[in-house]
């Protein structure tokens, strides 16, 4: 049972230590325009419900920025002022964006790419560099211009503290095994 317990903590500590940035996800091309504020709320907002498995009620706007970075609307975070974000335009409706959030920024959770009479979002992993797209554009097969793209915070916060005891567990138990097999 010992030998369980080690093992699971060290595993634990690895993958916390390991995870880094995943590809975006689409979830869903949503028609209309994305929300400002909180999804599921506000007069503009078609976003609420459940597309695809994932439900986007009650997640907050980070930061909407017009294709050439500057910003065009704050979300709820007051450490947030838009120079966390670069934008990068590429063919038609491809954006790679780069997050670097600071002490106390909020990680993402989702990111609308809004182009044409539709919108994608996508699920995305916390911060980094990732690329997202606008819809295509079912007249001519090609993605549609950028309007805007927007970022969202994750639904449920991970508090720091029990990620970095659980880091420390996986550390302690990785250091037990090894001091074990020696």
């Amino acid at each position: 049972m010992r030998k369980f317990l080690l093992a699971t903590f060290a595993l634990a500590g690895a993958m916390l230590a390991a995870s880094g940035a995943q590809a975006a996800l689409l979830i869903a091309t949503i028609p209309g325009n994305d929300c400002s504020g909180v999804f599921g709320t506000g007069a503009s907002c078609t976003t609420s419900g459940t597309y695809n498995g994932t439900t986007l009620n009650e997640t907050p706007l980070i930061v909407k920025l017009n294709p050439n970075g500057t910003v065009d609307q704050l979300g709820l975070f007051p450490t947030i002022d838009g120079s966390e974000f670069t934008i990068t335009l590429g063919a038609q409706g491809i954006v790679t964006y780069t997050y670097t959030p600071g002490v106390g920024d909020p990680l993402l959770q989702y990111v609308v790419a809004k182009g044409g009479p539709n919108f994608n979002i996508f699920s995305v992993a916390g911060s980094g560099t990732d690329t997202v797209n606008t819809p295509v554009n079912p007249n001519n097969g090609r993605f549609f211009g950028v309007s805007h793209i927007s970022f969202y915070d994750t639904a449920v916060p991970v508090p720091a503290p029990a990620g970095l005891a659980l880091l420390g567990a996986g550390l302690l138990g990785l250091g037990l095994l090894r001091r074990k097999a020696a």
